[in-house]
């Protein structure tokens, strides 16, 4: 994800790399959520596609990152694509979410883009136009 970090900023999107600064080739989307609910200096976290290539049939962690949910205490924007590996994350995650208290906001995409945009994180870096704005809104909502 550092790649689309890099991006944003170059955008003017400024204070993301407090969001999550690891790397695409690594599991972000859970490492994001993770970090949240340790309190490691996020403001707020925005995850993408997390677990979406291991959910099914991985039950522990699908209960970790469900425990993780409730433990996190700032805002939170979980975001896929239509096309994404499994979209059970966003369901069960959103689902745990929807207590009273938290703010945590998921969006699956429409699946109206083109190649490697519809699947898994958008597709890497080409992709983050597709949730860019979005990040900007909630990022301007939350890092005040």
């Amino acid at each position: 994800m550092l790649d689309q970090v890099e991006g944003i900023e170059d955008r003017g999107i400024g204070g993301f790399r407090r969001l999550n600064s690891s790397s695409r080739d690594k599991p972000s989307g859970p490492s994001t959520l993770l970090g949240a609910e340790r309190n490691v200096g996020y403001k707020a976290a925005i995850s993408i596609s997390p677990a979406a290539l291991s959910w099914d049939g991985n039950p522990f962690l699908q209960k970790r990152l469900i425990q993780s949910v409730r433990g996190i205490n700032i805002p939170v924007l979980l975001l896929q694509p239509a096309r994404d590996a499994s979209l059970e994350p966003t369901r069960a995650l959103g689902g745990e979410a929807a207590r009273p208290g938290k703010s945590f906001t998921t969006k699956v995409y429409p699946d109206t883009r083109l190649g490697d945009e519809r699947g898994h994180c958008f597709g890497g870096a080409k992709g983050m136009h597709v949730w860019a704005d979005d990040a900007k809104v909630f990022l301007a909502a939350n890092l005040r």
